[in-house]
């Protein structure tokens, strides 16, 4: 096995940004649309910046809107703005603005909204966006006489009911809109913070991050926040519902995004996996009782499951390992189970199926079991300090694993190791935070593109992007956006959620890993990143800012770093063409050159 793993601290290197742009206010955050557009807000304006060179595109006045207020959208590539002017807590009425790409003109104007819109699911085909809304998504959720340090009291938690509507992307027209019949449980979006009586704040905002985005597919669209609830998509009218419970205790998304498979609807909750008529809402089978299922690969005749996983728990928002940790196979007919595999030790990845194989890792060892029996073929030692978190495919056809600062791949065929790679990822702190939303951004892109890779007509995932022949992007930890088409269409799903403490922001080729990390010998964070293809740690760049706010471009070889009013473009690599390895003992460069000058935007 070749190790990719550094010895030595790296040598310092200094090197001057490619461009920087002084703001005349401070910047709040940056979102990348497409190689052609960077969003910029500072805390009164939203600008339009070219990512390649820094040239100032546009500027719309007196908007105040979170990255995971816009959603790149539409057949006339407009920016969906949801636009809450009074801040974070302004949230009983808003409006939905769509900005050209180009010029930054306000194209249209929907009417009020009652509430914020937290979730959103496109269908590019007929241009509409289904969205969610809450009205008040903020509050406290300690309770009545809860402690002082946020210790639960009566009544604690915080509900509300969404309402749930769609809005035609080319003319802003509202559709329909529609209340959902219930309360639901809501994910704090941000942490506490002390006040300046060094009090824990009541006041603060609120998400549907327990649950996945809407379901569109064959004139329904279908909601998850209990159960199944499906509606007419022409005209908002209720059409079925199933109700399950799917939240598993204070685990956030412990359960799986439905999957649409022709005429029906595959659904995970309550340890159960349900198959329903899409139109009728009859119920065609119900499997055995399993564990935690928090994702469903559907081909033509198997459904494949996953048991257990690492979630967020959001009382006290921090990841946990839980469930029985394996993999089932049902037959999609039916349901009745053909396999099941549970001796996964104390963690598992993903379920990946490469060929005649489903692969997953535990705590030790990366499994491979027969796809259509279940019978072991491989069990193979990874050597990970940490639990790997995501199983996948590289360009080369290898097993690859990806863990919180480790990467790894194995030959699939003769079942051995070919190389490993680790960097000591960063312990508690706003870097850590940030380099989990890196991770999972990053997986995603592997779990999408090992889906497309590994089986020809495709396994449909329990993933917001249909699967087919899509190229797609993830735009940042909260939204995705496909191209091409897609086995339902194409379609976006935007999420809102933890915006305060993950703002890393990505258009990543999946080639590459990122992982956030403090090398022997420096007390500095260094950005590394680690190509998946060889396992060399092409490039260490040094972060300066006071919190981690980026965006890594890889198509501009760029990453984009805040500091106060100024925003700084460091290259990403050294060639952005063929990405060479400079050497396996990683190089660090240096960024502190952002006192030279650079462009005014004001």
């Amino acid at each position: 096995m070749m190790s990719a793993c550094a010895s030595k601290p790296p040598v310092i290197q200094d090197e001057p940004p490619d461009w920087a742009l002084e703001f005349d206010r401070p910047i709040e955050h940056q979102v990348l649309i497409s190689e052609e557009l960077l969003v910029v807000a500072t805390t009164r304006h939203l600008y339009g910046i070219d990512p390649a060179t820094g040239t100032r595109l546009w500027r719309q006045r007196n908007i105040a809107a979170t990255g995971s207020d816009l959603i790149s959208a539409g057949k006339d590539s407009y920016l969906l703005v949801n636009d809450a002017a009074g801040g974070a807590f302004d949230d009983r009425d808003t409006n939905i603005l769509a900005l050209d790409q180009q010029t930054g003109e306000i194209v249209w104007e929907s009417k009020m909204l009652e509430g914020k819109v937290l979730q959103g699911t496109l269908d590019e085909k007929k241009d509409i966006l289904f969205f969610t809304k809450v009205q008040k998504a903020h509050g406290d959720d300690r309770g009545f006489l809860s402690g002082t340090f946020g210790r639960k009291g009566l009544g604690s938690g915080f509900e509300q009911q969404p309402h749930f509507g769609a809005l035609d992307v080319s003319t802003g027209r509202l559709l329909w809109s529609q209340a959902f019949s219930r309360a639901v449980r809501m994910r704090p979006n941000q942490r506490r913070q002390l006040d300046d009586n060094s009090d824990w704040t009541a006041m603060r905002t609120f998400d549907l991050g327990l649950y996945h985005p809407p379901l569109s597919a064959n004139g329904m669209v279908c909601l998850t926040y209990d159960g199944i609830h499906c509606y007419d998509a022409a005209t908002g009218a209720p059409a079925w519902e199933n109700r399950h419970p799917v939240i598993e205790n204070e685990l956030a998304l412990s359960y799986a995004n439905p999957v649409a498979s022709g005429s029906s609807v595959i659904t995970a909750s309550d340890h159960r996996v349900r198959a329903y008529d899409l139109t009728t809402g009859k119920k065609l089978w119900q499997s055995r009782k399993f564990d935690i299922i928090p994702e469903l690969l559907v081909d033509k005749n198997i459904v494949y499951g996953q048991l257990g996983g690492r979630f967020l728990n959001i009382d006290k928002e921090k990841w946990k390992w839980k469930g029985d940790f394996g993999v089932f196979a049902l037959n999609k007919s039916n349901g009745k189970t053909l396999w099941k595999y549970k001796k996964a030790n104390d963690a598992v990845t993903n379920i990946l199926v490469y060929g005649d194989e489903v692969w997953l890792a535990d705590e030790n060892n990366l499994i491979a079991l027969n796809r259509f029996t279940g019978k072991k073929k491989h069990r193979i030692r990874h050597k990970f300090k940490d639990p790997p978190v995501y199983a996948a495919l590289n360009e080369a056809g290898r097993i690859l694993l990806v863990g919180e600062g480790e990467a790894a791949t194995f030959h699939p065929q003769l079942g051995t190791s070919e190389w490993h790679v680790r960097h000591e990822p960063i312990r508690p702190g706003a870097w850590r935070r940030f380099a989990d939303g890196l991770l999972r951004a990053s997986g995603n892109i592997l779990k999408f593109g090992s889906f497309v890779l590994s089986h020809g007509g495709g396994l449909l995932p329990s993933l917001a992007v249909p699967l087919g022949s899509v190229d797609f992007k993830i735009i940042n930890t909260k939204s995705i956006v496909s191209r091409g088409m897609g086995r339902s269409g194409r379609r976006m799903a935007y999420q809102s959620g933890f915006s305060g403490n993950w703002e890393g922001n990505q258009s990543l080729s999946g080639n590459f890993q990122y992982f956030v990390t403090k090398p022997d010998g420096t007390d500095h964070v260094v950005l590394a990143m680690v190509n998946l293809s060889n396992g060399k740690t092409e490039r260490m760049i040094r972060m300066d800012a006071d919190r981690p706010n980026l965006v890594l471009d890889e198509s501009n070889n760029k990453v984009f770093e805040i500091f106060g009013r100024r925003l700084v473009a460091l290259p990403l690599q050294t060639s952005a063409s063929d990405y060479p390895s400079l050497t396996q003992q990683p190089t660090m460069m240096n960024s502190r050159s952002h006192g030279k000058s650079g462009a005014s935007t004001k």
